[in-house]
C-alpha cells in the first residue's frame, strides 16, 4: 500500500485592522478642506475589511469619540 502525501495547495492568511481616525475640524479645516478630508476618510473606511476595526476621533479645542455606523457610508 502506497503512503498518500498531503500537499498544500493553497494558504491564507487573513489580517484584520484596526484604524483610529483622529480628524481635526478647527476653523482652519471649514469648507473645501473638510469636505475633502470627510470624502478620503470614508473612501478609506471604504477599502477596509468588513472584520476590520474603525474607530474615529474629531478635536478642535478638545477631543470628541465618533461611532460609526459602517452601513452608513
Amino acid at each position: 500500500m502506497m503512503k498518500e502525501e498531503y500537499k498544500e495547495h493553497l494558504h491564507l492568511i487573513e489580517n484584520f485592522y484596526g484604524v483610529l481616525f483622529n480628524l481635526d475640524m478647527s476653523e482652519s479645516m471649514k469648507g473645501e478642506k473638510w469636505r475633502k478630508l470627510c470624502a478620503g476618510t470614508e473612501y478609506f473606511i471604504k477599502c477596509l475589511g468588513e472584520s476590520d476595526f474603525v474607530g474615529c476621533m474629531v478635536f478642535n479645542d478638545e477631543n470628541v469619540l465618533v461611532p460609526l455606523n459602517r452601513s452608513q457610508l
